[in-house]
Parts: C-alpha cells; structure tokens; sequence
C-alpha cells in the first residue's frame, strides 16, 4: 500500500468505528417525546449531500487535492486519521453524555434535561463538530477540491439549519438557563480555536 492509501484506510476504519458507535451502544429506556421541530430536515439533507459529494467525486488519495508540495500534502495524510479518531471520541463521548437525550431529530422527551456537562461543557454540539472533523478527514483523503469545497459549505448550512432548530427547542424550554449556556459555551469550535472570522462564524452561533 502507498502512503495515501494506508492514510485513507485510516480514516475508512474511523468511519466504521463511528457506525459501530452510533449501532452497538447501550440502549437506553425508552422515553416518550415531548415536542419535536421538522426545522431540521432540510439542514439533514444539506449535510448529506456535503457528505454525498465526498464519496462521488474521488480522487486517488496519493493525489495532493492542492498543488501546494508534496510535504505539506504529507502533512494533511497524516492529519487526516488523527482528526478522525479524535472525531470518534468525540461523538462516542457526547452520545454517553446525552444518554436517552441523544437522536437525530430535533426534539425534546419527557424529563428533558439541559445537558452541559462532558464535551457539551466545551461546545454546545459536539457531534456536529465530530462530524464536521469527519468530512474533512474524508476530503483530505479521497476527494477532488472543488467537491471538497462543495461539501464542506453544504454541510456547513446544514449545520446551522439544525442547530438553529434545536437551539430554539431548547431555548423556548429552558429560557434564561440556555441563555446564559449559550453565551459561555460556544456552538462547535473551542474559543481556543476562535481566531479568525470563519472560525467565530462556527463558534459563536449564539444568535440562532
């Protein structure tokens, strides 16, 4: 195997690692819902069609995706699995932390609790983040640029979609509570990370 190749594999056993996550888990009582907000389907088939564009539009993994030399395309191989493995952490430990919470639909259960402890003490949607790390691992490995591109940006709007219909659940439940979480904790990048405007765009979405 090359270099791309053994990277790639990397990123491809993260991917199952991931699914294992989300299928193999401990299954928690079943609760009754509460309130649900159909908001977000249209953000869940924007993420998906980021998503979709990785996988279409390939490219082989040892071919850097920019002509920016063959160290600094090294330099993104090997990036790649690492930001995927910290990806699978990540949502193995935001699912736990929700516990019961935890679903693809935007929604409140019974005995809802605002959860803001674990990686939801950091950032407020730590799983999108984990996804979002993901689509990049995947980028970096196995897709032309301007797909790349593509789906980072419609992933990105999906992403806000989403977040916006949860965050209003939640703020409509929990009111000053959430608005004090929100204004501390921001939505999907640590402040660490909170230097330029793109990375504030991501990361103090406080205003959905």
């Amino acid at each position: 195997m090359t270099f791309g190749e053994v990277c790639q594999a990397g990123v491809l056993a993260c991917w199952f690692a991931l699914m294992a996550v989300m299928l193999v888990r401990k299954r928690p009582p079943k609760t009754t819902e509460r309130r649900r907000s159909d908001a977000a389907l249209p953000g869940i088939m924007l993420q998906g069609f980021g998503f979709a564009a990785l996988w279409i539009f390939r490219r082989p993994p040892d071919v850097p995706p920019l002509p920016f030399g063959d160290w600094f395309h090294k330099a993104l191989l090997v990036s790649a699995p690492l930001i995927a493995a910290g990806s699978v952490w990540l949502t193995a430990s935001a699912i736990r932390t929700l516990g019961a919470q935890w679903t693809v639909a935007a929604r409140l259960i019974e005995g809802h609790r605002l959860i803001t402890t674990g990686p939801f003490g950091i950032i407020r949607h730590p799983i999108y983040a984990a996804l979002l790390g993901f689509l990049i691992a995947t980028g970096i490995v196995a897709t032309a640029w301007p797909a790349f591109a593509f789906g980072i940006i419609s992933y990105c709007l999906g992403l806000r979609i989403r977040a916006r219909a949860e965050e209003r659940l939640l703020r409509e439940e929990f009111g000053p509570e959430y608005e004090t979480y929100a204004a501390k904790v921001p939505a999907v990048l640590p402040r660490v990370f909170a230097f330029n405007g793109v990375f504030r765009y991501f990361s103090s979405l406080t205003t959905l």
